[in-house]
């Protein structure tokens, strides 16, 4: 008998959402699995957002699954995962329609605001450094510092 093993194929297969909430209902996800109820984009897409501003009046059931149309705000907080959040997720909250997305990027100390959601990508895109104010589209009064975001220098 030889000890050699033989190769075996695998093959990739990505949940959909509803696969995904039907392992939570049948107990594979628990409690302890720490897993969140974020904004549901496409069938087979609900990234895990850092920070997700709701529109009101917040619905506090589990039925209802937030979605595009309920987000004012998107933040992601990017150190390693910079060119994920850059490259793969702010192309997908456009292409539905988020309006207004920040992508706080810790290695440049930086936070940059994306707004006018197309199909294409962002139509607005602003870098604001240490020093400077941001405010969401969606509360222009709700202003904060940048520095209140980043990390000390």
């Amino acid at each position: 008998m030889s000890n050699v093993l033989a190769p075996v194929e695998v093959q990739r297969r990505r949940f959909t959402v509803e696969e995904y909430y039907q392992m939570a209902e049948v107990g594979i996800l628990g409690p302890e699995d720490h897993v969140e109820n974020p904004v549901r984009l496409l069938r087979d897409a609900e990234p895990q957002s850092d920070v997700v501003l709701l529109r009101p009046p917040l619905r506090r059931d589990w039925e209802h699954k937030a979605e595009p149309p309920d987000a004012l705000l998107v933040v992601e907080i990017a150190d390693t995962s910079y060119r994920y959040d850059r490259r793969i997720k702010l192309p997908l909250y456009a292409r539905v329609g988020i309006p207004e997305v920040w992508i706080v990027d810790l290695a440049h100390a930086v936070v940059e605001v994306f707004r006018e959601p197309r199909e294409a990508g962002y139509a607005f895109a602003q870098r604001v450094e240490r020093g400077g104010m941001i405010a969401p589209a969606a509360l222009p009064d709700a202003a904060i510092a940048v520095t209140e975001i980043l990390p000390p220098a």
